[in-house]
């Protein structure tokens, strides 16, 4: 299991960080939006490859502005994702996800 699956299964605000010889010896805590971002990743990663691509960010965010009743810009889902994409291999790790 990847440490951010763990995270994100949780739902509290603090969680294991660091496991030594299978027993935790250290809690680190965790912001509830980082909690928020990581669902949001696992919600976009449709076929839990651990890595989203412009089309799942685009049907995630397009989701979202139907949601609040606005109409979604393509264009500019398609700039924050070329954006987040630190190392423009055309998907988003969790970590680049999460970059504003």
């Amino acid at each position: 299991m990847k440490t951010w699956e763990l995270f994100a299964g949780l739902a509290v605000l603090a969680a294991c960080a660091v496991a030594k010889d299978g027993e935790v010896d250290v809690f680190l805590p965790i912001s509830e939006k980082k909690v928020i971002m990581i669902k949001n990743f696992r919600d976009a990663d449709v076929n839990h490859n651990e890595r989203v691509t412009l089309d799942e960010f685009m049907a995630q965010r397009i989701l979202w502005a139907e949601r609040k009743g606005v109409p979604a810009d393509r264009e500019k889902i398609e700039k924050i994702f070329i954006k987040k994409d630190t190392d423009r291999n055309g998907e988003l790790t969790p970590t680049e996800y999460r970059l504003r």
